[in-house]
């Protein structure tokens, strides 16, 4: 008899990524969720007017545009301690947050375009987990396949929501689908590398 693992893959190896926990709030600062120093905090930050949200100091760029009705930032912090703040984003209407342990930043697509698709990714190693983040306008996003639903606004006109892979995705390229419901928004997809 053949090993089991001569003509079947095997899953996808434990990379000690983790999520931690995500927060959001109808304005310019968001609660962080419980961390610790090394975590890796991602920002997703909507305006629906007229102007981009600002970086507070101390975060790091990830992208940023849009266009009239959905203007975004989306940025990152490596905690140096369990207390950090968010900082203000100033001309956010919205602000979410989404904590990660034991990752760093790795290939990203989006966050600078409206589209009514998540955007293909590629480039990033099979121990990657994947992370997608949009505003859904007046409804709330649904979890693409595949992916675990984090939460996000539950009311208001720009309700976030977050989702990720909850473990290495296994390959090294995502498909650009469809958001649903269709919205119009500026999605970002997001790989999150092993530390």
């Amino acid at each position: 008899m053949l090993p089991a693992n001569r003509y079947r893959a095997q899953p996808a190896a434990d990379t000690g990524i983790e999520y931690v926990g995500t927060n959001w709030n109808g304005g310019t600062t968001v609660a962080l969720p419980s961390h610790q120093a090394g975590d890796f905090l991602l920002f997703y930050a909507i305006n629906g007017l007229f102007t981009t949200p600002s970086l507070p100091a101390g975060k790091t760029n990830i992208a940023n545009g849009g266009s009239f009705g959905a203007y975004v930032r989306v940025g990152y912090l490596i905690a140096a301690s369990g207390s950090e703040v968010s900082g203000t984003w100033s001309n956010a209407n919205h602000l979410h947050v989404m904590v990660f342990r034991g990752s760093v930043k790795g290939v990203h697509a989006g966050g600078n375009a409206v589209s009514a698709n998540w955007p293909a990714l590629s480039g990033f190693s099979t121990a990657a987990w994947i992370v997608r983040l949009c505003a859904g306008g007046g409804a709330n996003l649904t979890a693409p396949a595949g992916f675990t639903d984090r939460g996000g606004a539950t009311s208001g006109s720009y309700r976030t929501r977050g989702f990720d892979t909850a473990a290495p995705l296994g390959g090294t390229s995502v498909a650009q689908v469809a958001m649903t419901p269709s919205t119009n928004s500026v999605p970002i997809t997001l790989a999150l590398e092993p530390a």
